[in-house]
């Protein structure tokens, strides 16, 4: 049993946390977003996984704007959305994010939110492949391209 005004140390850390978000920080709201989608020290919530990830999306953070494609593309905690997708992997993917631009590359091979490009596809994972992301020279070789070429 804890002391009177003591708090557990596993709490402490989390409403530390909130705080930073709640100020506007934007790795302290994505971590908040990521806890609320794995259930890590709070209940699992798609809806304030979907909130915390938003604030930092719209603040320009990239791995929570690819996050945040994944919810909409995924329907998690917010209505399926494949052109919100692609917006929010686009915006990522310009700030170099290699999972955005693959995410990005397969909606345009499948046509999942953007009009079915297989060029553009290939642009992307090339783009990625040469930032170094093993998964964009896979598909390039999967799809007959190199990254150099």
């Amino acid at each position: 049993m804890s002391s009177p005004g003591k708090e557990t140390s596993a709490k402490r850390p989390l409403e530390a946390l909130k705080i930073k978000a709640r100020s506007g920080d934007p790795g302290a709201c994505l971590e908040l977003a990521r806890r609320y989608d794995r259930g890590m020290g709070v209940r699992p919530s798609p809806r304030w996984a979907k909130y915390w990830c938003q604030k930092a999306a719209e603040s320009g953070h990239p791995a929570a704007q690819r996050m945040l494609g994944d919810f909409y593309r995924d329907g998690k905690g917010i209505r399926r959305d494949l052109k919100a997708a692609a917006f929010w992997y686009r915006r990522a993917a310009g700030q170099r994010d290699t999972q955005a631009m693959c995410s990005l590359a397969e909606a345009f091979l499948s046509g999942q939110g953007v009009r079915r490009s297989p060029k553009a596809a290939r642009d992307w994972f090339k783009k990625a492949a040469l930032l170094g992301d093993k998964k964009a020279k896979g598909m390039l070789a999967d799809i007959g391209m190199t990254s150099g070429g």
